[in-house]
């Protein structure tokens, strides 16, 4: 017996999602076209470009110590969780902070000390979780390793293992 969850006081609808995960009690979501909804102890909060999101296309989410780092098709933004407890970020002030703008970004997961992030055609680079995000952007390097000539990669975690998933199989 399934139940559909909808959003907010609105009980609006998720849909397209490409994205799920939980951070603590923290549930993260991430849409097509809608951008990320984070829920904690029944409060929903709505997060789009309006607030920093580089693209509404979210490809995956990461919340690691004080700070959740969101992926877009677009790149990379990053915000400290506490700003995520409350409806409105100070006035002028933008929720997120953009990390870099990476286009045809696919994924992020955090895996061995690093995040590690996927383009759609299969490159890969980690970056070490252990900086301050705001300062990713200079260890960003123009040529990633690639893992296959692919199309639709995505990273995953499984059983303490990362994985790659492509048009050209299933590499770990």
């Amino acid at each position: 017996q399934f139940r559909e969850i909808k959003a907010g006081a609105e009980r609006k609808r998720l849909v397209e999602i490409t994205f799920l995960s939980r951070s603590g009690v923290t549930l993260l979501v991430g849409t097509f076209s809608d951008g990320a909804w984070t829920e904690d102890g029944g409060r929903w909060l709505h997060l789009t470009t309006a607030d920093g999101l580089l693209s509404n296309r979210i490809v995956g989410m990461v919340a690691a110590e004080d700070d959740l780092l969101v992926a877009s098709d677009y790149g990379l933004a990053t915000t400290r969780l506490a700003n995520l407890a409350t409806d409105t970020p100070e006035s002028g002030q933008s929720r997120f902070l953009s990390v870099a703008a990476l286009p045809s970004l696919s994924s992020v997961v955090q895996y061995g000390g690093k995040f590690v992030l996927c383009k759609d055609n299969g490159e890969t680079f980690g970056l070490p979780t252990d900086v301050d995000l705001s300062h990713l952007r200079r260890t960003i390097p123009a040529t990633w390793n690639r893992v296959s000539v692919a199309t639709g990669s995505r990273l995953a975690t499984l059983e303490d293992e990362l994985w790659l998933l492509s048009s050209d199989g299933v590499h770990r």
